[in-house]
């Protein structure tokens, strides 16, 4: 059985790359941008990449809307969704290793942990079912995975305020924020406007990208109070 023990370097070291692979996802995400040929959802005809009309995964299309091939930015998409997997799996090894000596918190950290796991693979299969060949594949790991990651900051979120190792509890805060964001795009994802009329397109595409930043700067936040509480612990040991 699993016991989510790890030493203080391990422990360095995956929070270490649960914070390099935030970077490097933004890196990756912003070259894939620029690479994408152009077009939309509702428009074949526009050059270069629509903050307001593209959706993230319009850059992991093998083929964009007006028929161009976009292997570059498909493939850099499918490096980014990667650097995800590998960012939260890293981060959510932590989090019961260090979380664990209120009974409570420990089991909901760990439950939460393992769906966080899930959320991170699902995440890649983003990157892995471009929607111009598998649509429902795609679909479907997208909507599993932001719901299932709104599990994993309610339990999360208990954990920490429950937690007894003198974590900090400040990031609850930001859990609530990102919570209340993602609630919302749960529900535009379930049953938010039509992207094929009036501003649907526009309303998804803006809270699809609001939601992935609030995700990523949500765990980028995490990792850095959890690298600063095991530095303060090794200063008082």
């Amino acid at each position: 059985m699993f016991s989510w023990s790890f030493t203080s370097t391990t422990i360095k070291q995956l929070i270490n790359i649960a914070l390099t692979a935030y970077y490097a996802f933004i890196v990756v995400l912003l070259l894939a941008v620029y690479c994408y040929p152009g077009s939309t959802h509702r428009d074949d005809t526009t050059v270069g990449y629509s903050i307001t009309h593209n959706f993230l995964s319009d850059l992991g299309r093998t083929i964009t809307y007006s028929g161009a091939q976009n292997f570059l930015s498909s493939t850099l998409f499918v490096m980014g969704t990667t650097l995800v997997c590998a960012g939260l799996i890293a981060y959510f090894l932590v989090m019961p290793a260090i979380v664990n000596k209120s009974k409570l918190s420990k089991i909901l950290s760990q439950v939460g942990s393992l769906a966080g796991i899930l959320c991170g693979l699902a995440f890649m299969g983003v990157g892995f079912t471009p929607h111009n060949y598998y649509p429902d594949a795609h679909m479907f790991v997208v909507r599993f995975g932001f719901q299932l990651f709104l599990v994993v900051m309610l339990l999360h979120s208990v954990a920490i305020m429950k937690n007894e190792v003198g974590l900090s509890k400040k990031s609850v805060w930001i859990y609530t924020v990102f919570m209340t964001i993602l609630c919302y795009y749960i529900y535009l994802l379930n049953w938010g406007p039509p992207i094929k009329e009036g501003n649907g397109l526009v309303i998804h595409v803006i809270w699809q990208k609001i939601t992935v930043l609030g995700l990523s700067t949500t765990v980028f936040v995490q990792s850095l109070m959890l690298k600063n509480h095991i530095r303060a612990l090794s200063q008082t040991s």
